[in-house]
Formats: C-alpha cells, sequence, structure tokens
C-alpha cells in the first residue's frame, strides 16, 4: 500500500486539478457539516456531562499547577506570550515541493 503521506500528496494533486464548479459540491458538504457540528455541539454544551467534564478539567489543570507540572505553565492561557500564528494564504497556489527521495515504507 501507499504511506499516508503518499496518498496525502495523491489527493492534494487531484484537488489542484479539480475546476470550481467541481469542488463546489464538497465544500458544500464541508460546509453543512460544519453547521450540523456546530449544532450538535450547542446542545452538547448543555448537558450535565459536559458540565462534568469541564469541571474535571478544571481540577486537572489546578493539581498540575500546584504540582509546578511543565504541562501548566505556558499552554493555559492567561498572560503568557502569544501563540504564533500561520501566514494567511493569498490565494496563491503553493509551489510544488522539491522532489524527494521516496524512503522505504516498512510494515
Amino acid at each position: 500500500g501507499k504511506s499516508g503521506a503518499q496518498v496525502s500528496k495523491i489527493l492534494g494533486d487531484l484537488w489542484q486539478s479539480m475546476s470550481a464548479e467541481e469542488k463546489a459540491e464538497y465544500q458544500e458538504e464541508s460546509n453543512r457539516d460544519k453547521e450540523r457540528v456546530q449544532r450538535e455541539m450547542d446542545v452538547y454544551k448543555m448537558t450535565a456531562e459536559y458540565e462534568e467534564g469541564m469541571k474535571a478539567k478544571e481540577a486537572e489543570k489546578q493539581v498540575r499547577r500546584a504540582a509546578g507540572s511543565p504541562a501548566s505553565r505556558g499552554g493555559g492561557g492567561g498572560a503568557a506570550s502569544p501563540k504564533k500564528r500561520k501566514p494567511k494564504k493569498t490565494g496563491a497556489p503553493a509551489p510544488a515541493p522539491a522532489e524527494r527521495e521516496e524512503k522505504p515504507v516498512y510494515p
């Protein structure tokens, strides 16, 4: 079989070769899915399960802070330095990656 990277490359090339009309069907389906997931998340956030999960998450965060865990520093928001952001896409296609030597895939 093909590696994940090989499959991603093939699918990316296929997507880039599609017309706007061909892509529209997939983009519309993606938008419908995003809307559905948001509605489901809104409903879930009103449940006791969600509330319990958030309380447990906060309690775990407090334990890490008290223990001085590295996971409690720098990654939890607050006044830490801002996260690095990726540059916005300009709409121009990215240059093709340089040819790479294929590495063997071991089972």
